[in-house]
């Protein structure tokens, strides 16, 4: 028989813990809105404090202002922030589930395009801010170095399975693999060229079929 409170403060300390969880999300989607259409300098703790619903001191309790800016660009991209591996992402189940390289590349390119798609105005605003403020732009580089990391961890399971082009170094494919998907792409082609989605996704096509030595 559990002691006199024990059950009542797990119920709370679990409740806190939920309500708390809760409230970062809303916070973090807030910041992903105004991030996005209004960028870094534009957009004010109190103003992602309205969009949330909480007070402001709430939202400091999340910050600083530039690790709110990170978090947002992971929650928009990738639905979960620092921390999260690649393997546990949600689209990246059918992924890792495909049994030969030829039926990786259609679910692989679609899922890179979501993900290009949900990211690329934060990534703006990160990229933007980077330029100017030292802060963010320690911020930006160590987001792309998780990045790039997340990047060689699905290479390396490819390069375990023997799906990487010959001729190219386990590096080299990091390196081709991180440009070709970054977020830096997909805003040249498709929101500053205004080319169609469809020709992004199928240049994502082209260059995983050359990458995995299949064109």
């Amino acid at each position: 028989m559990n002691a006199p409170g024990d059950a009542p403060r797990t119920y709370h300390s679990d409740l806190r813990r939920h309500q708390a969880e809760a409230t970062r999300i809303r916070v973090v989607e807030a910041a992903v809105e105004l991030f996005g259409a209004q960028g870094y300098a534009g957009t004010s703790l109190a103003r992602i404090a309205e969009q949330a619903g909480v007070s402001v001191e709430t939202v400091r309790n999340h910050g600083p202002k530039a690790a709110l800016l990170r978090a947002a660009t992971e929650y928009a991209a990738f639905g979960l922030e620092s921390g999260g591996d690649w393997e546990g992402f949600e689209e990246a189940q059918p992924i890792l589930a495909v049994a030969s390289k030829e039926d990786l590349v259609a679910p692989s390119a679609a899922n890179m395009t979501a993900v290009a798609a949900r990211g690329a105005a934060v990534w703006r605003a990160i990229s933007g801010a980077a330029t100017s403020d030292p802060e963010i732009a320690e911020t930006y580089r160590a987001l792309c170095a998780d990045i790039r990391s997340q990047n060689a961890k699905i290479l390396r399971i490819f390069a375990d399975r023997g799906w990487l082009r010959e001729g190219m170094t386990f590096q080299e494919a990091v390196d081709f693999f991180t440009v070709v998907i970054s977020f830096d792409t997909y805003i040249r082609v498709v929101l500053v060229e205004q080319r169609p989605v469809e020709e992004y996704q199928g240049y994502l096509e082209r260059m995983l079929r050359y990458l995995l030595g299949l064109g």
